[in-house]
């Protein structure tokens, strides 16, 4: 079982001088570990907005976990990043899954990848009130 998820969470990608609230590296990591339980190799690929200043662009905190930065100039160009980056995430891998966790941008995204791959769409309301 192969997830995509698509979203906006740069902390998954902590600068050094910034301060990280919440767990969502470590829910990342139980979600992949419970996964691949169930379904040995199994594999969960995000891809998350990042601002271009950046020093990883590719992370695998985990077996079967990889995460990919946009590295964008701002948030305007997160949907251009977003889909150039996704030639590189689905090389040689096919997802069986795509979530969203916002159903306005990446969700038209996602949207039309999966109907291109055939492949289940699970949109999520998925938001941070404690940033701007």
């Amino acid at each position: 079982m192969n997830i995509l998820i698509l979203g906006k969470d740069p902390s998954l990608f902590p600068q050094p001088e910034q301060t990280v609230i919440g767990d969502s590296l470590a829910r990342h990591i139980y979600y992949t570990e419970l996964l691949r339980q169930r379904y040995p190799g199994s594999e969960i690929r995000i891809v998350t907005y990042t601002q271009k200043n950046i020093a990883t662009k590719v992370a695998h905190p985990v077996d079967g976990l990889i995460l990919f930065a946009t590295a964008s100039r701002s948030r305007i160009f997160f949907l251009y990043d977003l889909i150039i980056l996704l030639s590189q995430v689905l090389q040689n891998w096919h997802p069986d899954v795509i979530t969203v966790q916002e159903v306005w941008e990446e969700g038209l995204v996602g949207l039309l990848l999966a109907k291109i791959l055939k492949v289940r769409f699970l949109p999520q309301l998925h938001f941070d009130m404690l940033h701007p």
